[in-house]
């Protein structure tokens, strides 16, 4: 039998064609006509995002308030994404960024896993939420982790000029074991905020600037930089601080800020001043990680004056009563 190759073809391109749902090459833009609510199909070009139809989101304010499933590329550009207590994956890439950190992503008490590729953007984690970015490219930006919340990867492939402030028990956490994490910009960590590579080695590029923020920090976690090494390249800056007056730092108290084994010095330490009499003592820093405090306080001269103020009035009263 003669087999016709140009009619066989063609048979099954039409059944391809038949089969193949045309949205997996659609697109749909956002269009915030109706709402700010992601879930309404009114406010996209082509309908609510499904599987394969790739969501464009270049201004404006959006809410997911729901699960969302999709696996697309989702292009956040000069707008807001907030999501509140719902779940958000994605398999493909989540792409944000524009032209001014204007474009943010705010998770609050929300789950989301996602690849994401961020690039002069926010990216903003609060009450209880977790990021879980499998792949992080990320340059030109900022992010914010507060309130037991968490951002867990697993490769990241770049974290340039970024600003980065994690506070009161929440955490930044790469898992790669092969990795080696360079970190450049400004980090800031405060009230039990942790940075980690627990199994790769992190190094702070040149011109890093790390704030530790020790105030009050009885209520929290440990406040700490752990890595299997951590490497400081040229002018790394160190900033103690506490910024809370009923709490100032006491002779004894004693801070294990970085876990892993530290290749290289600070070419700066800024410290937090003392009270009259204390100093800092930072003999365990490039050892185990732990600055302490030591000295005795010296009382205010009032102090003294009150003292043998009760003395002398002390030595009065027993002297009117013995003689």
């Amino acid at each position: 039998m003669k087999i016709n190759i140009k009619k066989t073809i063609a048979i099954v391109g039409a059944l391809f064609a038949l089969f193949t749902p045309t949205q997996i090459l659609a697109t749909t833009n956002w269009t915030g006509n109706i709402s700010n609510d992601w879930h309404e199909s009114g406010n996209w070009s082509n309908g609510a995002p499904v599987y394969g139809n790739d969501p464009y989101i270049t201004l404006g304010i959006v809410d997911m308030t729901s699960t969302v499933d999709i696996s697309t590329t989702l292009t956040l550009q000069n707008a807001i994404l907030n999501i509140k207590n719902a779940y958000f994956r994605n398999s493909t890439t989540l792409l944000f960024g524009g032209s001014d950190v204007t474009t943010s992503i705010f998770l609050d008490n929300a789950q989301a896993h996602t690849p994401l590729e961020v690039h002069n953007g926010h990216l903003g984690l609060d009450n209880n939420s977790t990021f879980t970015a499998t792949i992080l490219t990320i340059s030109d930006s900022s992010i914010s982790i507060d309130n037991s919340s968490k951002l867990n990867t697993s490769y990241v492939y770049a974290s340039e000029n970024l600003s980065v402030i994690i506070s009161r028990n929440s955490e930044f956490l790469n898992t790669s074991k092969t990795d080696n994490w360079i970190f450049s910009g400004t980090l800031s960590l405060a009230a039990g905020g942790t940075f980690m590579g627990t199994d790769s080695n992190l190094t702070f590029d040149n011109n890093v600037s790390i704030l530790f923020d020790l105030t009050n920090l009885s209520e929290y976690n440990e406040t700490k930089i752990s890595a299997q090494t951590i490497t400081l390249k040229d002018n790394v800056t160190l900033i103690i601080s506490n910024f809370s007056e009923e709490s100032p730092f006491a002779s004894g108290d004693s801070f294990d800020l970085f876990d892993g084994t530290i290749v290289g010095t600070f070419a700066s330490i800024q410290l937090n001043k003392l009270t009259e009499g204390l100093f800092w003592d930072l003999t365990d820093l490039y050892i185990t990680g732990t600055i302490r405090v030591g000295g005795t306080v010296i009382p205010e001269p009032s102090t003294y004056a009150l003292i043998f103020g009760i003395l002398a009035l002390a030595l009065a009263i027993y002297r009117k009563r013995f003689f």
